[in-house]
């Protein structure tokens, strides 16, 4: 119907009538005439349009098979197209969430250096307390095992 329609509006344009006016004209075939445009179109001429009539409306099937064909691939790709973009956006998703969860670790990690920091920074001053005071506690122990060999040494010389 429409491809009807868009023939007709085609032969409007090239000021040819249509071809059911050529053929409906009375009179038989030598007689027969059509107003086209306004002019009388004699048995000969209108022959001649007709034929071209019959060309151009088998151009204009063409083009618009043609045309119906396009539409056609051009769907399959608009397809493939939707099909490729919801791949590829639930590809971004799954992406997107893995990048969520590895700053979730992240975060979480940084966390646990920033607790790390702040134990070593407390136990480091207190491990060097501790190493002082063992120090003085092995000079002490030291101090009085030297004392005591002296005494026992003094002793034994009394």
């Amino acid at each position: 119907m429409a491809s009807s329609d868009a023939l007709l509006l085609l032969l409007r344009k090239l000021w040819l009538p249509p071809l059911e006016a050529v053929r409906s004209v009375p009179g038989g075939a030598a007689n027969r005439q059509a107003v086209a445009g306004g002019r009388h179109i004699g048995w000969a001429q209108g022959w001649e349009e007709s034929e071209d009539l019959e060309i151009l409306q088998q151009k204009v099937a063409g083009v618009q098979r043609d045309l119906e064909d396009f539409k056609k691939e051009t769907l399959k790709s608009i397809r493939y197209l939707e099909d490729s973009f919801c791949e590829m956006n639930g590809a971004l998703v799954q992406q997107e969430e893995q990048a969520a969860r590895v700053r979730q670790r992240l975060r979480e990690e940084e966390d646990r250096g920033i607790v790390r920091n702040k134990v070593l920074t407390f136990l480091l001053p207190r491990e060097k307390q501790l190493r002082e005071h063992c120090k003085r506690l092995e000079d002490l122990l030291l101090d009085r095992g030297r004392d005591a060999l002296r005494a026992t040494k003094k002793s034994q010389a009394d």
